[in-house]
């Protein structure tokens, strides 16, 4: 797969060489397609999806402006939560008050675009008169156009906080600069903690509006300081190379490679070392986006290839060797109006998952609306299920993963509103005798969840 893997590369690199070559050696000045990309480009798909509407509530504003902006935002909340746990395992229900904060800053520039954010959150239970579920969060993005076609991307983020069962479902949109990794307050199950860092660079190379090459690595590593699980830290190492061709203004095709690994430390384990899995997966996608009018607009995306997963694993798991496997991705995103945006995803592939010692490979349905009722009303929902198996076991046992959710969010001024929102989610991995738990975490879980309270957005500075 080694050789597979640097014959791939190359191609792409050869690829992005000849469209460059083509572009240079025979311009088409009198071709319209060729002045037709978008304003706002973007590698990933869905990279554009975006609502356009600005509200009337700080917090909710999703505007275009380019401003440099140091601004907090705050909640205060009083949560119902009730949890479905087996018998004999720990669940706290009842009531709680929990406290949000986080201070953001952005500074847009010519040439550098600097987004960062840090904050943090804590629940009080009466019932015990205690504070439980701390957690922190921080996170810092820099995007340099470093040449006319040339831009960079570097990410730092961290977080503290309950140790939870790594989210299995598909993201259809990538991330914004500046994002830190996700609270996961609502997906904790124990009070255990854990400290977890990533670490991304990405790289985009336009050779004309047509084609585009861009290269992307992340690292991520976690630390669990709880004494009972049976490892004490996990990483994993993700990296990729793509090269997309626009056909036309509207759709283009996009192929690439992407390999990843993960490394377990287990103290346990013969040199303190645990699974150490791979995987290999090259692809080749479409996307397509079709206008209706200047605020109807849908983007469509598509994306199949071959995984195959490798590397050490405990004794008697990885039994058939090498995995391989084909995989898919399909998206869709609809800007309707100004202010609405409905996504919806399904995704067949892998899952390096921190609560076991191994991928999984799962299918994964994901869809949302979001919009705006008025400058005051803002309404979200999603739901989301992820079904699948355990690479190393043979039989095919499944497990299942599931998060729904909706909120309402009404703004009092531009500095105040008031929410109200519904959770759930749950778990279910009884199905799947013989896999490791490599941290304590019960077999099956379920949480739901009501909430209302205060949201407050405060400008420090703007300009």
């Amino acid at each position: 797969m080694k050789a597979v893997a640097v014959f791939a590369v190359c191609g792409l690199w050869v690829c992005a060489a000849s469209a460059s070559y083509g572009q240079t050696t025979q311009p088409r000045k009198q071709d319209p397609e060729q002045e037709l990309a978008p304003p706002e480009d973007s590698p990933q798909p869905l990279g554009k999806a975006r609502r356009l509407y600005r509200a009337l509530f700080g917090g909710a504003n999703t505007g275009q402006r380019r401003e440099t902006i140091l601004g907090f935002s705050g909640s205060v909340f009083e949560v119902y939560s009730k949890e479905e746990v087996d018998e004999g395992e720990p669940a706290l229900d009842g009531l709680y008050t929990n406290f949000d904060g986080d201070l953001d800053y952005t500074r847009y520039g010519t040439r550098v675009e600097v987004a960062a954010t840090g904050g943090g959150g804590v629940r009080y239970y009466p019932k015990i008169s205690q504070v439980l579920a701390v957690e922190y969060h921080a996170g810092v993005g820099v995007q340099a156009r470093v040449a006319p076609q040339t831009t960079m991307f570097v990410r730092q983020s961290a977080r503290y906080g309950p140790v939870a069962l790594p989210i299995l479902f598909a993201e259809p949109l990538p991330p914004e600069l500046g994002d830190p990794l996700p609270p996961e307050s609502d997906f904790a199950v124990t009070d255990d903690k854990v400290v977890t860092s990533l670490t991304s660079a990405s790289f985009e190379r336009g050779f004309s509006v047509r084609s585009q090459l861009s290269a992307s690595a992340s690292y991520r590593y976690s630390d669990y300081l709880a004494e009972t699980t049976p490892t004490n830290a996990f990483s994993t190492l993700d990296s990729g190379v793509a090269y997309r061709y626009r056909l036309n203004a509207t759709r283009s095709v996009r192929l690439g490679y992407n390999y990843r690994s993960a490394s377990y430390d287990v103290p346990e384990a013969p040199g303190g070392r645990g699974p150490q899995p791979d995987e290999h997966n090259l692809f080749i996608g479409v996307a397509i986006e079709r206008a209706f009018s200047d605020q109807q607009r849908t983007i469509a995306s598509f994306e199949a290839g071959t995984s195959a997963f490798s590397g050490t694993v405990p004794t008697g798991l990885l039994q058939g060797g090498d995995r391989l496997r084909f995989v898919f991705s399909a998206a869709v995103a609809h800007q309707m109006g100004r202010s609405w945006l409905l996504l919806g995803s399904f995704d067949r592939g892998s899952r390096f998952n921190q609560g076991y010692g191994g991928p999984a490979f799962a299918d994964s349905l994901f869809a949302s609306v979001t919009g705006f009722l008025n400058t005051r009303v803002d309404i979200t929902g999603s739901v989301a299920h992820t079904q699948g198996e355990y690479v190393a076991t043979l039989g095919g046992s499944l497990f299942t993963n599931t998060a729904a959710g909706a909120r309402l969010r009404y703004a009092l001024t531009r500095r105040w509103a008031l929410t109200g929102q519904y959770f759930r989610y749950s778990y279910d991995f009884t199905n799947s005798p013989g896999v490791p738990f490599l941290i304590g975490v019960p077999e099956r879980f379920a949480r739901h969840s009501l909430s209302g309270g205060v949201l407050v957005f405060l400008p420090i500075s703007s300009r």
